[in-house]
């Protein structure tokens, strides 16, 4: 049978049936007399290709025996006829080669020729995967080979290098620090292996630069001059002391140092007049004044900021020339010790095999393969990377070029779902192939939604085709890109009589924790698992996304995390057996070992504190003996002999037990290697039926639920750049890799504000496509739950563009902003009369259960139910994430000098400074702990404590000191300090049971950073 079949790109919109074109794409292959060998069918994940290849089974197979089903697929392949025994044959095909289809993920495929050409690749016979646990030990074998191997010259480098791409975060540990250092930079040394590529875009394409490679000789006269001139002006003293601050900057100011502050008010004005400057058109905008600056002024104004920028620009180069040298020092090391003894990273897979592909004829490259695809099938192309396809290219070009049109390529996606950018993904190789073979391949859209109905789809219609908020607030390239791939969806018919309901909600308080609570409401009054309903509730973030299922176990609401989870930090066995172990490793480790002894667990032994070091001792002994397995079995059954333990907790008792095999399996015999373990371990939350399934926004993409909850879509800035360290060039032409400069300063070079541009217009397109795929998710009814209306909506974020595209609507409830649909939908849908409950976990029957424990975390303890949380803190983004990094900073601080500054401007206050003075004592700093105190299960973290001890080394006394980042009135200091009482008291008593030191022994201090004071609470 002749087989010819255009080339298409579909372009499907969430919900428009993307698996049921592939499906048919797949079976009209079949049916026109392809082998299922011959077609190559890649996505991303397993999940999506195990749900590909059951749709195809099912609908064959339905087909098969089904006339009005089999006249179906008749209509769809576009058939004049199609018999029974034509599908039961095709179906009897595709089952007797189901080893041989190539239907899976892109890494898979990839896998498949590197095992099979890796003595080409130059691999040894054997190749393994690594990631994860294995990936970070590997990386730490060779760091620790480069830092001994190193010169102390080498070594100060190396540190330097590491802090610097750290961005300030002092908090991370050496190792995080370089395993963070890797993945941001390593694959861009990999494109980009060349020493002359990192450099500036001037350097880089041998042109010389701009700005001043050093110092000019008469920089101090002539900014004496300068400021000199300046002073004669007539300013009005606020101004004139502005003057005086700038030029006292630039007097102490030495090149290569940090250049002045491009806030500050003077600075920031001739930033902004910096073209204008020696053109005599300039007007610096002073207050209310407006000052004309003329020609000869404007130019040595220019002058010295062209001093600013050059010593930026110097710095900037040396950091991106000290990273290329440490990363070519990485990748050599790398290239030794892993993927030359054939352990691969999935990464690397598609790099390996741009010279197998492009170098050989295809044909060849499919030899030992057993076989020549002749179609190719690309889902979720948007996700795509360009190595990916580089890779794919030398296949699917040859396919393109046939002009037997004998062979095909297929490929669909959404661009406007595109929110993988940040591992690679690049929704414009759409338009780059299509361009790249004009004439050669069809393109179509799909925007009816099988999958959403009108109250869902009427909000999405009119938040994302809302393009005057966008040009107004956001970068036009990107606005532009997404006006090009929009197109109002509507439901299929089918749909369009559904019930449901969309509701846009305004919250009282900003929290999480607030948001979440009108979250449970709306799943207390629906009840979705009751009326056999999936519901999700979707966040920005991970940490949200924990926070959010805590808070609805607590309330008794069933849930399931979405993702990867931590098996031992989220639970309580998990982090006992991590303590168990961490003593072993580090027996002075007094922390883990006091939260042994305060567990409510009966250890295996005499007495309560004897017997728990006399099981870790045995512990030690065990795992010489049998193995990690077999100790951790041990630890389990005494914890589950000891306490109730839950359901979840079963699992994460099981999936420990699983990740102690697994740890023995590398036969590493490592104590602290095994805590590293543990601490790595995760598992893969699968969605369960039954349960409120919680996940991120990206977790979500491809799937879809009856009900879903948005409780936090707050996002400040949608074109963010603060998370770039490198810029690269926008074009291959000239490839350039350059450490970004600060942006006040960056922007004044055209080369670098275009790519900086260009970078920030992809970002927001993403951020664009976030929300699209957030809006999407929903089949019947959808819940926003948004800020406080704020009294200004100036700026660009996911909340105001919300705010601003609802459109009119009746609402009785005063929180709500808009409501469209019946809001008693879910009445419609009976409860059934059973449902059928998962088999409890056995109990155990080793020693009789402990009274049930109630778990409290001290911080949100209150004298008064009614207080919230979100009284005590500000939880918007910026002061959180600000909150966040002083933690951190402060964690890193251990004793000031009183000779010199303070790190930040938060310790500059002489009551905060006098905590952090040189004291003769023991110190902890972010000290977390667990135990049982008056029947309830205790977690936190001491902030700092100050341990005193007496001549015999016992503890004397303590200083308790908690810091708060909020900022406080000072009027309402003292009230505020009382809502913390609770918990400072709990952390008191905390302390007292793991020191032993008496309560009135222990000092508690809040240190309110902002205010600068430090209250005592007795």
């Amino acid at each position: 049978m002749s087989l010819q079949l255009e080339n298409e790109m579909i372009l499907a919109s969430a919900g428009s049936g993307k698996t049921y074109q592939l499906t048919l794409r797949f079976i009209r292959l079949l049916v026109a007399g392809a082998e299922p060998g011959e077609i190559a069918a890649l996505t991303f994940t397993r999940k999506a290709a195990g749900e590909f290849l059951e749709a195809i089974l099912k609908r064959l197979a339905k087909a098969s025996f089904d006339e009005q089903e089999r006249g179906r697929l008749c209509k769809e392949l576009k058939r004049t006829e199609l018999s029974a025994e034509t599908v039961q044959a095709v179906l009897a095909k595709v089952i007797a080669g189901l080893h041989r289809l190539r239907l899976g993920t892109l890494d898979s495929f990839f896998n498949g020729f590197i095992q099979a050409y890796g003595l080409e690749l130059g691999l040894p016979g054997s190749v393994d995967i690594v990631d994860g646990f294995q990936l970070k030990q590997l990386r730490r074998q060779i760091w620790s080979r480069m830092f001994h191997q190193a010169t102390g010259a080498e070594r100060r480098e190396l540190m330097q290098i590491c802090n610097e791409n750290a961005w300030g975060d002092a908090h991370k540990q050496v190792s995080s620090a370089l395993n963070e250092f890797i993945d941001n930079n390593h694959h861009r040394y990999v494109r980009n292996p060349a020493p002359t590529s990192w450099s500036d875009p001037y350097t880089a394409a041998g042109q010389h630069s701009p700005w001043p490679g050093k110092l000019d000789d008469n920089f101090a006269q002539r900014v004496e001059d300068l400021a000199a001139r300046i002073d004669a002006m007539d300013w009005k003293p606020k101004v004139r002391q502005n003057w005086t601050e700038f030029f006292d900057s630039a007097r102490n100011w030495q090149w290569c140092q940090a250049p002045p502050d491009s806030k500050a008010y003077i600075l920031a004005r001739l930033l902004e007049r910096y073209q204008q400057l020696p053109e005599g058109t300039a007007v610096l905008k002073f207050y209310r004044d407006e000052i004309p600056v003329d020609p000869a002024l404007g130019a040595e104004l220019k002058w010295l900021i062209d001093q600013f920028v050059g010593s930026v620009w110097q710095r900037a180069r040396r950091h991106t020339q000290l990273t290329h040298r440490l990363l070519e020092r990485y990748e050599k090391a790398y290239q030794e010790r892993v993927r030359s003894q054939g352990r691969l990273t999935f990464s690397d897979m598609p790099i390996l095999l741009l010279g197998l592909f492009s170098d050989n004829d295809p044909a060849w490259a499919f030899y030992r393969m057993d076989g020549r695809i002749q179609h190719w099938m690309l889902d979720e192309f948007q996700d795509t990377s360009r190595e990916q396809w580089a890779a794919l290219e030398p296949l699917i070009s040859e396919v393109l070029q046939d002009p037997s049109n004998s062979r095909s390529l297929f490929y669909v996606g959404d661009v406007k779902q595109s929110i993988y950018g940040w591992r690679g993904g690049d929704p414009l190789l759409f338009k780059a192939i299509e361009e790249s073979y004009p004439g050669r391949i069809e393109s179509r859209r799909l925007a009816v939604s099988f999958r959403s109905n009108w109250p869902v789809l009427r909000l999405v219609n009119a938040v994302c085709g809302n393009h005057d908020f966008l040009a107004e607030h956001f970068p036009m390239p990107a606005v532009e890109r997404w006006k090009q791939d929009w197109e109002d969806h509507e439901p299929d018919a089918k749909l369009s009589e559904v019930t449901g309901e969309c509701r846009v909600i305004t919250c009282a308080e900003r929290s999480l924790e607030a948001k979440t609570v009108h979250a449970i409401d709306l799943i207390q009054q629906i009840q979705p698992i009751e009326r056999g309903l999936s519901c999700a509730i979707l966040t920005l973030k991970n940490d949200e996304t924990d926070a959010i299922v805590r808070q609805l176990r607590q309330a008794g609401i069933d849930c399931a995390r979405e993702g990867e989870a931590e098996i031992a930090s989220d639970n309580m066995p998990g982090r006992l057996l991590r303590a168990l172990f961490q003593v072993i490793a580090h027996p002075e480790d007094r922390l883990s070992l006091g939260m042994i002894e305060m567990s409510p667990i009966r250890w295996p032994g005499n007495a309560k504190t004897t017997g728990a070091l006399q099981f870790i001792a045995h512990l030690h002994r065990e795992t010489h003996r049998n193995g990690y397995a077999a100790a951790t079995t041990e630890v389990l059954a005494s914890i589950q002999a000891s306490i109730k333990v839950d359901a979840f907790n079963q699992r994460r008792c099981q999936q420990l037990l699983d990740a102690a095999r697994d740890y023995d399996a590398l036969d590493l015999r490592s104590e602290a290697g095994f805590v590293d373990f543990l601490t790595s371990a995760t598992v893969r939350e699968s969605s369960d039926a039954g349960r409120i399934e919680i996940m991120t926004i990206h977790k979500s993409k491809g799937l879809g639920f009856d009900m879903v909850i948005l409780p936090q879509l707050q996002r400040n800035k949608l074109d963010d750049l603060g998370a770039i360290q490198f810029l690269h060039s926008p074009d291959t032409e000239s490839s350039w890799v350059f450490k970004q400069p600060p942006s006040d300063f960056a922007e004044l070079d055209p080369r670098i504000l275009s790519a900086r541009n260009q970078l920030a217009e992809r970002e927001c397109f993403e951020r664009f496509c976030q929300i699209y795929v957030a809006l999407t998710r929903a089949k019947r009814a959808l819940y926003l739950i948004l800020n406080p209306t704020p009294k200004s909506s100036s700026s660009g974020n996911f909340e105001n563009w919300i705010r601003d595209s609802l459109p009119p609507s009746a609402s009785d409830e005063g929180n709500s902003l808009y409501r469209d649909g019946d809001h008693k939908w879910f009445e419609q849908i009976p409860k059934p009369q059973q449902r059928l409950q998962p088999p409890a976990p056995p109990k155990p029957t080793v020693y009789p259960t402990s009274p049930s424990i109630v778990a409290e975390i001290p911080s949100a303890v209150s004298r008064d139910r009614k207080l919230r949380v979100a009284d005590w803190f500000r939880t918007d983004e910026q002061a959180a994430e600000k909150g966040t990094r002083l933690h951190n900073s402060l964690a890193q601080v251990e004793w000031l000098d009183p000779r010199e500054a303070a790190p930040f401007p938060e310790l500059e206050s002489i009551s905060i400074r006098q905590l952090l003075e040189p004291q003769p004592c023991e110190l902890w700093r972010e000290q977390a702990f667990d135990l049982r105190i008056d029947g309830r299960w205790i977690s936190g973290i001491f902030d700092r404590v100050h341990l005193f001890r007496s001549p015999q080394g016992t503890y004397t006394h303590a200083v308790l000191i908690d810091f708060k980042t909020e900022t406080i009135q000072a009027d309402t200091l003292s009230s505020r300090s009382e809502t913390y009482r609770p918990q400072l008291q709990r952390y008191r008593q905390a302390l007292s049971a793991i020191t032993g030191i008496n309560p009135d022994k222990i000092k508690a201090l809040l240190a309110f950073l902002h205010n600068g004071q430090v209250i005592e609470l007795k």
